[in-house]
């Protein structure tokens, strides 16, 4: 009986090892008008403000390592984005402005770094998952000498782990 139920505990305790996949996810958006509300001044023919922010937190990324509690793994999250439209004076840039919540550890991503359409390292850990970690955006390079339309990118983040 004793060898039976060591077995059993054995068993559910690597349980959790080979049932959990790698996954990284992203929750919110930011979509950002800019108008007559953003001259500076309010009047006709001033330049707009050139740099805007989203509110912290209302976009955050969680993800998972593939590992388990006694089964840290080290990642990485790489940041790009796809452009649809874009003035290529703008620079977007990104950074976590907490750890949100974090079984085992995170370094960096905590200044801006810009954003571009290569995939570049964002932050790195060691953990089994991460959730909820606030994104900041910052658009940089605004002007009213750009032209007016409906620009749009996507940013892309990717997990590797280890």
């Amino acid at each position: 009986m004793k060898s039976f139920l060591m077995r059993y505990v054995i068993g559910v305790v690597f349980l959790p090892v080979f049932l959990y996949s790698q996954s990284i996810s992203v929750s919110g958006q930011w979509d950002l008008v800019v108008g007559v509300g953003d001259l500076p001044t309010g009047t006709p023919g001033e330049n707009l403000n050139s740099n805007y922010e989203n509110t912290a937190g209302n976009v955050t990324l969680s993800l998972g390592t593939g590992g388990g509690f006694f089964n840290w793994r080290d990642y990485r999250v790489d940041v790009r984005r796809n452009d649809t439209l874009w003035e290529m004076a703008w620079t977007l840039s990104v950074r976590r402005t907490s750890g949100g919540t974090v079984w085992g550890s995170i370094s960096g991503g905590t200044t801006y770094q810009a954003i571009t359409s290569v995939d570049q390292q964002f932050f790195t850990g060691r953990c089994w998952f991460a959730y909820n970690l606030p994104l900041q955006y910052r658009l940089t390079g605004v002007s009213a000498t750009q032209v007016a339309q409906t620009y749009s990118t996507t940013v892309v983040y990717t997990l590797t782990v280890w």
